[in-house]
């Protein structure tokens, strides 16, 4: 099954303003010393403005230790909103802390036992656990008898980012504070359209849906997280908030709602939330009347989130089963799981609104993937994006800009909405940065910072000398070591250039490596994530002694994460078998500098396999082909692996040589390097 996952957060921004009057007159102006909340909410003529509609609000206030001190309840209506604190800030403890939660659309048995918090001195630990019951959710905003017409929703003050807020602080000045509603429940959007290709039809019939283990019970606050009592129901067929499919818009559609549910755990997921829908339909002149299939919810997860849109998308191509309980599971379902965010939201108390940007995340990473409407946003006037720079980094480190207006970035609308993104996906195996600026006419603006990565990407950080197990290292140089008798060479990089230095006897000789094409000091790292015709992802096999395994099944491995070895390390003729060379890279050892100053030291070489080397060998320049990710780095004519010799078929310095160079690799299983 094909599977899309974008996660958010939701904006329905509660903002807190002043205005108000005192019951007991205290000499004070009618704005001065009050607590005013405003907030957002949809119209009530827009078609779906029941998922956001607000009628009534809950205020519970609760001290430093945790202990419900003020509680109010307000009626409002659709296109009021604000209201005032029925008590001014010299109510509450001058300096105190205090956490300010609202709850929206409570039922009057619900609303009953919030205000028993403030009688009974309750603690904020049992408003987390209070849970509630909706036991026909699903039919939330329909005609249905006693369908709920609103949604529960939570949120937590703030000042600023923080949740700890001052009521009084002495002064006459008005309090402001900011929230965001999120609500209790789940939306499940379920498309189906004909697969024509395979000449299916939708025909006219009952099409109607039912929800297998939908969960009725939730938790007030999402900081209770799920309630614990799994209340699940399955719903008889219904046709509420249904589109049929007709004859211009050959699609049906479905929308419901549950409360949050987790069947992480369970015995073979039995309790997973799905659809059962009838579908009635043609397949070349045969009618299929009786027609169910089954929809899961959720294919990877194993929960679904309140607040959350769960879009599912399919094409029906074969007929289903003949009765709901042998409903057969639609092949090809689409699945993108989106912050639920109504299709219109607007400022109700139009006076004494402040102006304001929110957006739900600063930063966005993108991989291997051009679109992305993952940001949302919610504005008190118009909106306008732009992207203002795309670079990336080198093989040099030198920052390459890239033409900015050749990435798009738009909202859906212009006060609420997602950021609909769109950039090519790199092809030049580096990583790619974007910088996107959204603004208000009010002058609010808002920067969010886009990583976008290639299918394969590559990435460096500078070698700082080789060594072998054993032998001296670069730092104890000038001690008198020798190394035990054998002639060793290694290098070391010194202001930019690779340096050989050696043993001989008790003196240590450093001087500039003979070798013209030694230049490239950086250590390489290789990201792959897909296997191709010519090699198969996996981490290559190795012996007991680390080293790679010969076997023509591994020669086709490919590391999905893998280093390379600096010029630092390379050799030259000298190494005449498969397994001195397999050695040289277990006793291989090379060092970085860390961006605290210390030196780190990787000891876990091994020899590549054959698809490896033709893998750098493919990605790497030449002199002939430069390019932007990394230089020549294996310019030798054939190289050892551990099933024998590998030509590389770009060399062109000198055809009479024939002996093989060895370079080394590691196996990476941290997404970054380190800091240099």
């Amino acid at each position: 099954m094909k599977t899309i996952r974008y996660i958010i957060a939701l904006l329905v921004p509660m903002l807190f303003t002043a205005c108000g009057v005192d019951e007991i007159d205290t000499g004070l102006g009618m704005s001065d010393d009050c607590i005013t909340l405003s907030y957002l909410s949809t119209r009530a003529d827009g078609v779906d403005s029941y998922e956001s509609n607000v009628a009534n609000i809950e205020v519970l206030i609760f001290d430093e230790s945790e202990t419900c001190v003020y509680y109010e309840h307000f009626d409002v209506n659709a296109d009021e909103g604000k209201v005032t604190l029925g008590k001014r800030k010299t109510f509450f403890t001058q300096g105190a802390s205090y956490q300010v939660y609202l709850l929206a659309n409570c039922p009057a048995n619900l609303q009953e036992t919030l205000k028993g918090f403030k009688e009974s001195s309750k603690k904020l630990t049992e408003l987390k656990e209070t849970v509630h019951t909706t036991s026909n959710i699903y039919l939330t905003g329909t005609e249905a008898t006693n369908a709920p017409q609103t949604f529960l929703m939570d949120g937590v003050a703030k000042s600023g980012d923080k949740t700890s807020v001052i009521l009084n602080d002495g002064t006459t000045d008005n309090v402001e504070l900011t929230t965001v509603l999120y609500r209790a429940a789940a939306k499940i959007v379920v498309t189906l359209e004909p697969d024509t290709e395979k000449g299916v039809s939708f025909i006219t019939g009952t099409y109607n849906y039912q929800l297998v283990n939908m969960r009725t019970d939730t938790r007030l606050l999402a900081e209770g997280g799920l309630a614990t009592t799994s209340l699940l129901a399955n719903t008889g067929p219904t046709s509420a908030h249904m589109t049929a499919p007709t004859t211009e818009t050959p699609k049906m559609q479905c929308i419901t709602y549950t409360y949050s549910h987790s069947w992480e755990n369970t015995s073979l997921t039995e309790n997973i939330t799905y659809l059962i829908v009838s579908v009635p339909i043609e397949i070349n002149g045969i009618q299929y009347t009786s027609n169910y299939y089954k929809i899961p919810v959720v294919t990877e997860g194993t929960a679904i989130e309140r607040n959350t849109c769960y879009n599912i998308s399919a094409k029906i191509g074969a007929a289903g089963a003949t009765n709901i309980p042998d409903a057969e599971v639609l092949n090809d379902i689409s699945y993108k799981v989106l912050e639920w965010i109504p299709a219109t939201i607007t400022i109700g108390g139009s006076e004494n609104v402040p102006s304001y940007l929110y957006v739900n995340k600063n930063e966005l990473i993108l991989r291997n993937v051009e679109d992305d409407e993952s940001i949302v946003f919610a504005s008190s006037s118009d909106v306008t994006v732009k992207v203002t720079e795309a670079y990336y980094i080198d093989k040099n480190g030198t920052k390459k800009t890239v033409d900015a207006s050749l990435y798009s970035a738009k909202p859906t609308d212009a006060l609420n909405g997602a950021i609909q993104f769109y950039s090519d996906v790199p092809e030049n195996n580096l990583i790619r940065y974007l910088t996107v600026v959204i603004s208000n006419t009010e002058g609010k603006l808002e920067t969010i910072s886009v990583t976008q990565y290639p299918l394969d990407y590559i990435t460096y950080i500078e070698g700082y000398y080789s060594t072998r197990d054993g032998y001296a290292t670069y730092e104890n140089r000038g001690n008198g070591v020798t190394s035990n008798g054998t002639s060793f060479y290694a290098r070391v990089l010194i202001d930019g250039k690779i340096l050989r230095y050696s043993w001989s006897g008790n003196r240590v000789i450093i001087n500039n490596d003979p070798n013209k094409f030694l230049y490239d000091y950086r250590m390489y790292h290789i990201q792959i994530t897909s296997t191709s015709e010519k090699y198969v992802l996996g981490i290559p096999q190795k012996d007991q002694n680390g080293y790679t395994i010969g076997t023509n099944e591994n020669a086709l491995l490919v590391s999905p994460s893998f280093m390379i070895n600096s010029q630092l390390g390379a050799t030259a003729a000298g190494i005449g078998s498969k397994e001195a060379a397999a050695e040289y890279c277990a006793l291989y050892r090379e060092a970085y500098k860390g961006s605290d100053g210390n030196i780190y030291t990787y000891d876990d070489w091994r020899l590549p396999t054959a698809s490896e080397i033709q893998i750098i060998i493919n990605y790497q320049g030449t002199a002939d082909n430069p390019v932007d990710a990394m230089f020549e780095v294996m310019n030798a004519k054939s190289y050892w692996s551990p099933t024998g010799e590998v030509f590389n078929d770009n060399y062109k310095y000198d055809s009479t040589k024939s002996s093989l160079a060895t370079r080394c690799v590691r196996d990476m299983y941290d997404d970054e390097l380190p800091k240099q």
